[in-house]
């Protein structure tokens, strides 16, 4: 009786090891594959906010001083610190 006990108890852990692997397998996988979706996705939202901001920036420059800034000295008010 105890030799099929102990076969019995060790086919018990080996169940419970590959459940217990294939389950953490697939969550390992899961994890992953969200982490990823969850990262493109936030990766495009910050650059529709950067080209937003970009637009908005770019909308209240005025295109004359913008070409003047550069021939202005360091110490002229369009250019500012």
């Amino acid at each position: 009786m105890s030799g099929k006990r102990g076969f019995r108890i060790g086919l018990e852990a080996r169940l419970f090891t590959i459940v217990f692997i294939v389950a953490a397998i697939i969550s390992t996988f899961i994890t992953f594959h969200v982490y990823n979706r969850e990262k493109l996705s936030a990766e495009k939202a910050l650059a529709d906010e950067l080209i937003r901001a970009a637009r908005i920036f770019a909308s209240m420059l005025d295109p004359d001083d913008v070409a003047r800034i550069v021939h202005e000295p360091p110490d002229s008010p369009l250019v500012g610190h």
